[in-house]
């Protein structure tokens, strides 16, 4: 699963996602996550991304610019997992996994993570279109098949 790093400009490879995905759609599993559940993130599903990246490749505008992709809505990682959990009426536990235990003392995460997109709707008149629900549907019948044989 590729993560987009909108802060950073970068695109990378994060096996964690693929794992969070695989355990939220099998059933049998365990949900859990780093830190307490109410830091938040903004998910731009991949259709949108491309998408706006398309559109800056055919824009002569766009040339030597760095502009953020991703979705302004954000969501808790808590309530994240309580809305997978009952898209796909699992009723696997969530667990919580303190960064501490995880990383060690002093390690500090953002609490919040929230691309500004003005930039690119001024210039392609671009915004994600698919919705936090639509995305978990994308990502179940994805992995399902996969997970669940």
């Amino acid at each position: 699963m590729i993560a987009y790093k909108e802060y950073h400009r970068t695109v990378e490879f994060d096996p964690e996602l693929d794992k969070f995905h695989g355990r939220v759609v099998n059933t049998r599993s365990v949900i859990s996550f780093y830190g307490t559940g109410d830091h938040r993130r903004s998910f731009c599903h991949v259709d949108d991304s491309v998408r706006a990246v398309l559109g800056l490749l055919d824009a002569p505008e766009a040339v030597g610019q760095a502009f953020n992709i991703g979705n302004e809505h954000e969501i808790s990682m808590m309530e994240l997992a309580e809305r997978v959990r009952a898209r796909v009426n699992s009723p696997s536990e969530i667990v919580l996994v303190l960064y501490e235990e995880a990383y060690g003392e002093g390690f500090e995460d953002m609490e919040r993570r929230q691309p500004d997109i003005t930039k690119i709707n001024g210039l392609l008149g671009w915004r994600p279109e698919n919705t936090i629900d639509q995305i978990i549907d994308d990502v179940v019948a994805y992995y399902g098949p996969k997970v669940l044989g």
